[in-house]
């Protein structure tokens, strides 16, 4: 069930980010069911999981410190103040890290620190790709998370891989309208951009 529920969060999460920072759900009463159904959910996966409480608040806040316009929203500032609740509640049930978790811990909070700041754009070819290969990567590699992470980290995996699989969809859809030399010509572009080259220089 907890597999189930945070993939289901980590959807719903990107599913709320993208369709009402892009304007694509603006009902009201649409809109905060998207939240209500946010909060139940990470309140069931994280009030009997403090590994889970602690690495779904830490990821959060470096991705708060990588691009702090993504919480202007109130409701996605309050997750960052919130959390601690959790984890104050869950104590009781902690337990220690191993060292795969420490490791997969520590990159996942160096790529949600930095996708921010190097990719800022809503949508891009630059933005699918990078996504589609973070679902790709997790998907193939999950068998052998599954038996080497705490359980814990691999809920906060599988949220993160619900996360990544919504955006992919999101950004197939935003870039629809491209043809295909569109999109590789773009693509390119972003990829000079992000190592600080130009299209001439190159």
């Amino acid at each position: 069930m907890d597999i189930f529920l945070a993939l289901l969060a980590g959807s719903s999460a990107k599913i709320y980010d993208d369709c009402v920072d892009n304007k694509l759900i603006t009902n009201e009463y649409h809109i905060k069911m998207l939240e209500t159904l946010q909060c139940f959910l990470l309140g069931a996966l994280s009030i009997n999981n403090f590994t889970f409480s602690i690495t779904a608040s830490t990821i959060t806040i470096c991705n708060y410190i990588g691009g702090k316009g993504q919480y202007s929203n109130p409701y996605e500032f309050s997750l960052i103040t919130m959390y601690p609740i959790f984890i104050i509640l869950s104590y009781s049930k902690r337990e220690y890290l191993n060292l795969f978790d420490w490791i997969l811990f520590l990159f996942l909070c160096a790529v949600l620190a930095s996708e921010p700041i190097l990719i800022k754009e809503d949508s891009s070819p630059r933005k699918l790709v990078i996504r589609l290969l973070y679902t790709v990567f997790f998907i193939l590699t999950m068998p052998f998370y599954y038996k080497l992470l705490s359980n814990g980290v691999f809920l906060t995996l599988l949220y993160i891989l619900g996360y990544v699989a919504v955006s992919v969809g999101f950004q197939i859809y935003a870039c629809s309208h491209m043809s295909f030399d569109e999109f590789n010509k773009e693509l390119l572009s972003d990829i000079l951009k992000t190592f600080g080259i130009n299209k001439s220089q190159a």
